[in-house]
Order: C-alpha cells, then structure tokens, then sequence
C-alpha cells in the first residue's frame, strides 16, 4: 500500500445519500484501514458528529432532510478543527464558494479519481496535524 494511502486510525464519516456514491467512495477508501461511517443525510451527520470523535467529514452537498451546506454550517459551529471536505456534481463557482462559506475545508467534483482524492485527503489531515 502507497504510504500516502494509509489513514489507519483514522475515523471518517462519509455524508451521502447516493448508495452508489457511497460504495463508490468506501471502495477507494477499502485499501486505507481507516474506519468508515455512513451518514445518509446531513441530519445523520450533525448528530453521528456530536456523539462520536472524527478525523474527517466527507460532505455530500446535496441530500435530502438537511443538506451538506447547513450540516457543515452546524459542525463547523460545533467541531471548528473538525476537517470537512465538500464532496459535490457541481463544478460551479458558486456552489464551491458556497461549501467553503459553510466551513467546508475544500472541496472534491464528482466523479474524482482515487489519486487526487488521497491527494487532498493527506493535504486537509496534514494542515490539521
């Protein structure tokens, strides 16, 4: 395993409503042995976020009961450390300037490649650290 790939240890919730979008991103993740949650909605996040201790918030944007913008907006309130990276189809301006103005730490376009995901991965968790 790639070293830059490793996050064991590592506690991450993926927000996502899109059961393919959540394979999609726990299979990129498999090789890491970091530890995945699932949030099905923004609304799950926010209170998965305040019972449990994570390193990183991988936010879909667009979900249903409370989107990503109001869950970043709540656990950046609560959690201002916490990293959350705004996973979104969107490559609009507006919709990132958006996800940032919400507390997003930066933000990934859907469909991404593995290589550009640990990429940012490792940048967010190293500016942490």
């Amino acid at each position: 395993m790639d070293n830059q790939n490793n996050l064991e240890g590592k506690n991450i919730l993926i927000a996502e409503d899109e059961i393919i979008n959540y394979i999609y991103i726990s299979e990129i993740l498999e090789t890491s042995n970091a530890n995945l949650f699932h949030a099905l909605n923004g609304k799950l996040a926010v209170d998965m976020v305040n019972k449990q201790s994570f390193d990183l918030v991988l936010m879909d944007l667009k979900m249903p009961e409370m989107t990503g913008y109001e869950a970043s907006r709540i656990i950046r309130k609560n959690f201002p450390n916490l990293p959350i990276i705004a996973l979104t189809a969107f490559a609009f301006q507006d919709e990132i300037k958006k996800a940032l103005q919400a507390g997003c730490n930066d933000y990934l376009i859907k469909p991404f490649k593995k290589k550009e995901f640990f990429i940012l991965i490792n940048k967010i968790l190293e500016a942490e650290n």
